[in-house]
């Protein structure tokens, strides 16, 4: 299923630090877990907020892809949304169908 995640950093977050700590997790696999198929990250170029748009095989691998950062980062967000989406077509489509 295809879903999203918006995100907001943390406001007294050391980026530096966290864009280290966010490399080893990579290194070591732990992001993206399990079931995730990344399709792209996106942050602002003016702010501290971005959206993950990634294919999740279940509802647990969709859990774990925001999950895995609040476990192994804490603070490093101050909110996280998450939703199962759809292409904008796709709703047009589904929103006639109604």
């Amino acid at each position: 299923m295809l879903c999203m995640t918006y995100f907001e950093l943390g406001e007294n977050v050391d980026l530096k630090k966290m864009i280290e700590k966010a490399a080893e997790m990579m290194q070591k696999g732990m992001y993206p877990p399990e079931g995730i198929k990344l399709v792209g990250n996106y942050v602002s170029a003016g702010g501290n907020w971005g959206v993950t748009v990634y294919e999740a095989e279940s509802e647990e691998a969709a859990y774990k892809e925001a999950n895995v950062w609040r476990v192994h980062t804490p603070g490093f967000f101050k909110l996280i949304k998450q939703t199962v989406a759809m292409t904008a077509e796709d709703a047009i489509k589904f929103t006639f169908e109604l």
